[in-house]
């Protein structure tokens, strides 16, 4: 009765006035309270019921409609981070929500998430999982049986799907498994042994995909780790889920668990990174799903959207369409980089764990958030699948604001309109012009600020530019012959780890003398990325006449690595193996070469040229 009592002083006393308009229930709620009409626990009391139980809302918030999530469990570990520091009514208020379906002390409310009927449970055949479901009342599964028992098929399903998130995630790929909470918590309330506990419910009357509750700190072991349990859907048949059915399953199987793995290791780690590494293991799990596809361009704050936001962004949208993050890490460093990225986060935020994983791999954060930027305008009709990312061509392309799209020269800005954030990205696009030369770009940043800038010239064939910044974000950078590309864009990141929009100004320039060597001779290119960190490279060269071409690869004492010989168009080709496109970073076996310094050489008739690249592991 207490509950009740509460929940009408928390409805008729913190009703705020205000305009709400159309937006959703969870935005107006939180816009009220960045107005100073709730305050910060009333906030988190209503945004918990506009999901769970919306009917408790006073009735300003209720009018609203819905907003789907895609997890719930960033707002729970909301309420998990702050309970000290809330206050006995609010606890009174949110302590219900944080219990399992099936214990007792919901009442008198449903709360939203709890079973009116007793449960039953099945154990998955892996062994690490505990099934649990209701035979009747909304919650149940449809009751079809095809299994030779008295098992739902949805039942028999997510036992298997589950079973197999597991031997991905914690048997194949190596990350810890969740903290049991059998041998702790002998309560039957609590699964009643070390199995896994998922309990399905009917959440598309939540709107949400599933969540992941976080519960007691493991006596022992690591300080941040946490037991937990997660929730989904009984069908995933709702239309209000962008990935319905059992693929809808698949997904919500793969991120949630992944939120209990990270419970093993920090369990109040920084959420955008959470949900990042959550939503990328969805596509680790089941790649032909693509569930994620939804989320990169789906509202306002998208990444590809709204690139100027910085990457730690957490608003219920930028944080999942962030995941190319982490695909783009792993594409350039390989899946390991991830895992070892949360090995760091026990004692370390994510993004000091970022850069100390990175800096072992020869790159600083500053450069690869950079060079992650220049990845994510090489999508959609700009893809190259096999340099960049391998699903980019099913990406949207990033937003070029106009206001930084130029065909008129000399180009002159002293301020951008969307100045990117610490860890965001701006881009400016110069139409090229059919006229000798090149274009000379000059950059100054906000000082105080660490800037990487890169010009791209857009073909194919692609160029990548670096543009070397001083420490008061001053720099200047060239694109030669720039009537070969349909436009040239220049990217540029800010790194800084707090702080809001930073401006930079840039003037464009057309230059006659920025012209290359001419196309008649052959001539071979430096290879980029260089250093090589990850698994590929591409060096470009030129054949001026067709014939027959030899590209060798020494280690620095002459050992040759490896060798591609054939007869060549004249052109432009990416080498050495010019019929990949580049350089898989192995040997004649196929065995993956170790770190150091090699030399590249291009033999093609009389001309002869060696040149000489790094390759860091």
């Amino acid at each position: 009765m207490f509950a009740f009592v509460l929940a009408l002083f928390y409805t008729s006393a913190m009703e705020p006035e205000a305009n709400v308009g159309e937006l959703s229930s969870l935005d107006v709620i939180t816009q009220a309270h960045l107005r100073g009409e709730l305050d910060a626990e009333t906030s988190l009391v209503y945004r918990v019921w506009a999901v769970l139980d919306p009917q408790r809302l006073p009735p300003r918030f209720q009018s609203q409609p819905r907003r789907f999530l895609k997890s719930l469990t960033p707002l729970l570990l909301e309420v998990r981070t702050h309970w000290d520091s809330l206050s006995p009514r609010a606890k009174a208020m949110l302590a219900p929500y944080l219990l399992r379906p099936t214990e007792p002390g919901q009442e008198p409310f449903p709360y939203g998430h709890s079973y009116l009927v007793p449960a039953v449970y099945y154990d998955s055949p892996g062994g690490h999982f505990r099934i649990w479901y209701v035979t009747s009342t909304r919650d149940s599964p449809v009751p079809v049986y095809t299994h030779g028992d008295t098992i739902p098929d949805w039942i028999h399903l997510c036992a298997q799907v589950f079973d197999h998130v597991w031997e991905v995630e914690v048997d194949s790929l190596g990350y810890r498994q969740p903290p049991a909470d059998g041998p702790w918590y002998g309560d039957e309330d609590y699964g009643g042994d070390s199995r896994y506990d998922v309990y399905v419910e009917d959440l598309d009357n939540h709107w949400v995909y599933g969540y992941t509750q976080s519960e007691y700190v493991v006596p022992e072991g690591h300080p941040l780790a946490t037991t937990s349990y997660l929730v989904v859907d009984n069908d995933y048949s709702s239309s209000i889920y962008p990935t319905p059915g059992n693929a809808g399953l698949m997904v919500t199987a793969a991120h949630e668990f992944f939120h209990a793995v990270q419970f093993a290791y920090d369990t109040r780690e920084e959420r955008f990174f959470m949900e990042i590494s959550s939503t990328w293991m969805e596509d680790v799990v089941y790649d032909a799903v693509n569930d994620y596809y939804y989320y990169l361009a789906s509202g306002s704050s998208a990444l590809f959207n709204c690139p100027e936001l910085s990457l730690v962004t957490f608003d219920g949208i930028h944080e999942y369409s962030s995941c190319v993050w982490a695909h783009y890490l792993a594409k350039r460093f390989g899946r390991r980089i991830m895992r070892e990225i949360w090995e760091g986060c026990v004692q370390k935020t994510a993004l000091d764990a970022m850069g100390e994983v990175l800096d072992s791999r020869g790159m600083t954060l500053a450069s690869a958030h950079n060079e992650f930027a220049i990845w994510n305008y090489f999508t959609g009709s700009r893809a190259d699948t096999n340099l960049f990312y391998p699903e980019g061509n099913r990406y949207p392309q990033v937003a070029v604001y106009t206001d930084n799209v130029h065909s008129n020269y000399p180009v002159v800005v002293d301020s951008v309109s969307y100045p990117p954030e610490p860890l965001g990205a701006s881009y400016a696009r110069f139409v090229t012009q059919d006229t000798p030369g090149g274009l000379r770009i000059e950059l100054e940043g906000q000082p105080q600020v660490s800037w990487k800038a890169a010009l791209l010239g857009i073909g194919p064939p692609h160029e990548i530019v670096g543009i070397s910044l001083n420490v008061l974000g001053r720099g200047s950078g060239q694109m030669l012959n720039w009537s070969q590309y349909g436009e040239v864009t220049l990217v540029i990141t800010p790194f800084a780890l707090s702080g809001s929009g930073l401006q930079y100004a840039y003037r464009g320039v057309p230059d006659s003398s920025l012209t290359e060597p001419s196309q008649t001779v052959t001539w071979l290119g430096q290879n980029y990325p260089n250093p090589v960190v990850g698994d590929r490279t591409v060096i470009p060269f030129y054949v001026a006449a067709g014939g027959q071409v030899s590209f060798r690869i020494f280690t620095i004492d002459g050992q040759v690595v490896h060798k591609y010989e054939g007869y060549l168009e004249p052109g432009h080709h990416d080498g050495p193996d010019w019929k990949m496109g580049g350089w898989d970073c192995t040997n004649a076996r196929g065995e993956r070469v170790s770190a150091g310094i090699y030399l590249y050489q291009l033999k093609a008739g009389d001309f002869v040229k060696t040149r000489k690249m790094v390759v860091v592991r």
